[in-house]
């Protein structure tokens, strides 16, 4: 029976932020390639006979949001096709099925760029070895929600696909569905949910395949995990939750990859500031002691609100340029705020002038966002402009878009194409 080497997950281009000069890579897309270059070596020492991606190696948009821009994918481009043809040399075929962030473009490329032993596959039944592989088109949606079975072949017996699964608080596949689409297979594995675990939901034969490599979407993956809550810290340590699965006749063995760096996870608890204060000093205090601290990449979750993190948080870590944050997430979606007062009760029958408006507007925001509102209301919303019968509303945009360009640092050739583009 063949050999075949399943992995998912990398989330490559997830870094790729613009920047301005066209040869530079910033750190963590280098950090990610390096870590894809030595997981890749580790695969190819397993001599497998086909490599299957389960979604979500490459992502549509980045840490802030953007759709990757065509010119920063090409920066990873080369070092990615390099080491998938390092992987065929031994006559390796590499099979990909689309996640939820992949971008079908972006595969379809690999194809091309490879030739024949690269292959996207889509709803697809395909014949290796002694072995009928079924790639399933994600379908995966926001909430719970079901897999037709009319969609499931009756003549696979390997299914991959990559699926939301309902377990804990995490919404996706009901136990029921699952069920009745693994009976149809012998084996069953699944991308997205970034963490290795065999027999999912008392399913004998149901597979989650864990996250390739570190990356932004760390999702709960760590290898070190601190927890501040009371004034007293616990501190955990566990196995890379990185790495790849063998499927090699009727054995299933997942391999774990050490990443260049130590993934910290690290849980603030408290109930005032000076809890988290008191957290991140004591935490970050220890880690500063390590060896290898600029190796580091710390993930906090905490209880505190969206501008308490803003606010408090991030300016704290900061104070500690050896350790690197990646990022702070928040498990308050919104922030208590006592009830706004209706217009008539605050201002009752007070007339004010338009720069008495925009001093009050100003006063309840903070310096940078205050300074972004002053300037819309200085070049755009001006006297002029609110006066008008007949207000150019077109040219205001063009200010508007010009403006918030300055403080992106975009481009004026990105800005001319955004308003061309907007002109229909």
């Amino acid at each position: 029976m063949p050999r075949i080497c399943i992995l998912g997950d990398a989330h490559l281009l997830y870094q790729a932020e613009w920047i301005e000069d066209e040869k530079v890579l910033n750190e963590e897309a280098r950090e990610v390639l390096d870590n894809f270059k030595m997981a890749m070596e580790k695969v190819i020492s397993e001599s497998p006979d086909a490599v299957v991606f389960v979604g979500d190696m490459f992502d549509t948009r980045t840490q802030s949001g953007q759709r990757v821009a065509h010119r920063e994918a090409e920066k990873y481009m080369p070092v990615v096709r390099s080491i998938l043809k390092e992987l065929t040399k031994n006559g390796c075929k590499i099979y990909a099925l689309r996640g939820n962030h992949d971008s079908e473009p972006v595969l379809k490329s690999l194809e091309n760029a490879l030739g024949n032993v690269f292959t996207y596959v889509s709803n697809q039944v395909i014949p290796f070895g002694d072995l009928r592989l079924f790639f399933l088109n994600t379908h995966y949606v926001a909430g719970n929600y079901e897999i037709p079975l009319d969609e499931i072949p009756k003549d696979g017996n390997v299914l991959f696909m990559h699926e939301s699964i309902s377990m804990g608080n995490i919404l996706g596949l009901s136990k029921e569905n699952l069920e009745r689409i693994c009976k149809v297979f012998k084996f069953v594995f699944n991308g997205h949910m970034h963490f290795y675990a065999e027999k999912v939901l008392g399913i004998p034969n149901l597979y989650n395949v864990p996250a390739f490599i570190p990356s932004r979407r760390i999702k709960n993956n760590w290898m070190l995990k601190y927890r501040f809550e009371n004034g007293k810290i616990e501190s955990e340590r566990q196995e890379s939750p990185f790495g790849y699965i063998i499927l090699d006749g009727n054995n299933v063995k997942f391999k774990r990859y050490d990443p260049l760096q130590t993934i910290v996870l690290m849980e603030l608890i408290g109930k005032s500031v000076d809890d988290f204060l008191a957290g991140i000093k004591e935490i970050y205090n220890l880690l500063e002691e390590r060896e290898d601290r600029e190796k580091l990449r710390v993930w906090i979750k905490t209880n505190a609100d969206k501008i308490t993190v803003e606010r408090i948080i991030w300016p704290q870590v900061s104070k500690y340029p050896h350790i690197k944050t990646l990022e702070i997430e928040s498990e308050r979606p919104e922030v208590l705020r006592v009830p706004v007062p209706k217009i008539e009760e605050e201002f009752g029958e007070v007339a004010f002038t338009r720069d008495e408006l925009i001093d009050k507007l100003l006063s309840t925001l903070e310096k940078n966002q205050a300074n972004i509102v002053r300037k819309i209301f200085n070049e755009i919303f001006t006297p002029q402009l609110l006066q008008s019968l007949n207000p150019d509303e077109r040219d205001a945009f063009k200010k508007l878009l010009e403006l918030l360009a300055k403080g992106r640092k975009v481009s004026p050739g990105f800005v001319q194409r955004a308003w061309e583009f907007s002109k229909g």
